[in-house]
């Protein structure tokens, strides 16, 4: 409105001179002035294409098993503290099976009494026969093997003596007195066999007796004796005597006392046998005192004597919780078997003690029944049986000497994951540390297997451990077993880049000398630390990265497909890690094809390798041409990175926390902008 008065207010001479000016510009400008057009220009577009920098230490925060170590140097660094393994049952001894016979070995027969048999003075002198009745000078004479039988023995028919003796007593009831050297032969009447003989050195005068002894040892005494007398007598001294021929005479009287048998058929009286034995348990625990978890005694026994009898067994190293020994009566019948089972569990053991070998004692009594007069055949040959069985012995406390007792170990098994991509590592050096905890109270000898297994390969390798480990001391004591290269092949095992650690094997307990104490409860714990600097011989070989994916703009693609003038492609890599490398960029619209057949391949770039903890860049680029740049063209692009590394050529190679790899790749197209186009 202001401007609108102020331009009122020129006057007259003023307004025409302002637009006289005006109209004369603008006729002097009228041939040089053009239609006006829309402006057109050329327009930069960038397409990224990979965008990464992997920080080794990036790589290290991934993973459990890659660390940090000295002077930033990265280790793998695997470590597992396995379960507590603990004795349990693993106190045990093998089982036993054992028999044994309990004889009854010689035996007592009771005496059968006094036989006696008679000798007529008719029968020893036939001349008496005609002067019988009358009293007359009797002569000398003499007799020869007189037979008289003495009456059979009822309590036996046979007897073989091991010990035992027949007295014979010759009762002189002659008028004529018997001279020195009265011979006596037994037979057995039925087979004329002689039995044994006896000699009387002495005069036996007229109503006097003498009573010799033999020793039946080894002999067979039958229950049917035949004697036969041999003998003489000085007569009457030309006296005169009064001759009774039929009533006169000499008796014989046969005692045999004190039989101990090998065999008999008789009648037999009660008696007792008995027996001591044992059974060997090994010589691997030499023990004192044991507090028993578990075990069975089986005993079978069996009465082979044709008698009954009463057996008293004593256990004699196996206690109950009132500190009673073990005992089992067991009757038995003539011919019967019986079986006792004796489940230990809360018994202890207490065996007498050997320096050589661990053995438990057991003793026994058998009373034998008599036969109640009938005979029977019996030999000391007869017995008892006993099979012995001792099954699944186990021990929850011993005291004593341990001499490698055999303990399994349970198997453990432990997976984990290794970084992607180091498949092909080669490792120089490598160390592995087996921390045992030992809670035993004796020093224990480990043949432990520890084993790695990379289930991708289907390799494996093996690390033996075996190094005595102490004892406890009154808790568990470490003992620290190092392996590396110089004494095992722990760089094998660690090479195979295992994914599974299997730890199994046994330990031997106790040194055969050092005495202590050794619980069920005691244990085992073992930590296994596996550590392998990154300093490696690397071998040649290709890798390739993970696909990216991209999406292409729509307006972008139809300005590449119509309106595009140049495309290039650009690579820029920084590389602080010890190796070289050549590197190609893949492109595709397919992303099965990314590395088997892609469109565009860009590379390779030649990437030196650090030194010296420097970083190395390289650039790269590329012009692409219309058929290269028509692959971005598509909705959707797939791109991957590929890498050749030629190797360390067997030099180690360090690998550090702060080493990384950066790859920058933008591909990046000038096309022209026409507003007038549609």
């Amino acid at each position: 409105m202001k401007r609108l008065e102020r331009f009122n207010h020129i006057t007259f001479p003023s307004r025409f001179f302002l637009i006289a000016t005006l109209f004369v510009l603008v006729i002097s400008m009228s041939c040089s002035i053009k239609e006006p057009v829309a402006p057109q220009w050329d327009v930069t577009v960038a397409i990224p294409l990979m965008n990464r920098a992997i920080l080794l230490e990036e790589l290290m925060d991934d993973t459990d098993y890659l660390v940090t170590g000295e002077n930033g140097l990265v280790n793998i660094d695997y470590e597992e503290e396995f379960e507590r393994f603990e004795l349990g049952d693993q106190l045990k001894m093998a089982d036993m099976n054992e028999s044994f016979s309990s004889k009854l070995g010689e035996f007592r027969v009771p005496s059968p009494g006094i036989n006696s048999a008679g000798l007529t003075f008719g029968q020893m002198y036939p001349p008496t026969i005609l002067l019988d009745g009358q009293t007359v000078p009797v002569g000398g004479f003499s007799y020869d093997n007189i037979k008289v039988d003495l009456p059979s023995f009822n309590s036996f028919r046979s007897i073989l003596i091991e010990s035992g003796s027949i007295q014979l007593t010759i009762n002189n009831n002659l008028p004529v007195p018997l001279a020195a050297g009265v011979g006596i032969q037994a037979r057995d009447r039925n087979t004329d066999a002689e039995i044994f003989s006896i000699f009387f050195n002495s005069d036996i005068n007229p109503g006097t007796s003498s009573t010799e002894a033999a020793d039946l040892g080894g002999v067979r005494i039958p229950a049917d004796i035949s004697v036969y007398l041999t003998g003489g007598s000085p007569g009457s001294g030309g006296q005169p005597i009064q001759i009774n021929a039929n009533s006169d005479g000499i008796d014989v009287d046969a005692l045999i006392s004190d039989i101990v048998a090998v065999e008999a058929e008789a009648v037999v009286e009660s008696q007792e046998f008995s027996g001591t034995d044992s059974l060997a348990l090994g010589d691997s625990m030499l023990v004192n005192y044991a507090e028993i978890a578990g075990g069975l005694f089986r005993l079978e026994i069996t009465n082979n004597i044709p008698l009954d009898l009463e057996l008293d067994l004593l256990l004699e190293d196996f206690f109950d919780a009132a500190g009673n020994q073990v005992m089992l009566n067991i009757p038995l019948l003539n011919g019967q078997t019986t079986t006792r089972f004796i489940n230990l569990w809360g018994y202890s053991f207490q065996p007498e003690q050997n320096p050589d070998e661990l053995r438990t004692h057991f003793s026994w009594t058998a009373r034998v029944f008599g036969s109640n007069g009938n005979i029977i055949t019996l030999s000391r040959e007869d017995g008892v049986a006993l099979d012995v069985e001792l099954t699944d012995l186990s021990f929850s406390e011993v005291r004593g000497i341990l001499d490698n007792v055999h303990v399994e170990l349970d198997p453990v098994e432990e997976s984990f994951d290794l970084p992607d991509g180091i498949d092909s590592l080669r490792f120089e050096v490598g160390r592995l540390e087996l921390t045992i905890n030992n809670g035993i109270g004796f020093a224990i000898f480990p043949d432990i297997r520890i084993t790695g297994i990379n289930e991708s390969t289907g390799e494996s390798s093996e690390v033996i451990v075996s190094q005595q480990i102490a004892p406890a001391n009154g808790g568990p004591v470490p003992t620290m077993i190092v392996l590396d290269k110089s004494n095992s092949n722990i760089v094998d095992l660690i090479n195979i880049l295992p994914n599974k650690i299997q730890v199994t094997g046994d330990v031997l307990v106790g040194d055969g000398s050092s005495e202590g104490v050794i619980r069920s409860t005691d244990f085992i714990e073992s930590i296994v630390h596996i550590t392998a600097p990154l300093s490696l011989s690397i071998p040649s070989q290709s890798v390739t990265s993970d696909v990216d994916t991209f999406d292409i703009d729509a307006d972008i693609q139809e300005e590449l497909r119509d309106n595009v003038l140049s495309g290039k492609l650009i690579a820029k890599l920084a590389n602080r890690i010890p190796l070289g490398m050549q590197v190609s960029l893949h492109v595709s619209s397919r992303d099965t094809s990314v590395f088997a057949n892609p469109e565009l391949t860009i590379g390779p770039l030649t990437v030196n390798a650090s030194q010296s903890g420097g970083e190395v860049l390289s650039e790269l680029m590329v012009e692409l041409s219309k058929e290269e740049i028509a692959v971005f063209t598509n909705g959707e692009i797939f791109v991957g990175l590929s890498a050749f590394l030629p190797g360390s050529n067997g030099e180690v190679v360090r690998f550090y926390a702060n080493d990384y790899i950066g790859v920058k790749a933008y591909a990046e197209f000038i096309y022209h902008v026409d507003p007038d186009e549609d």
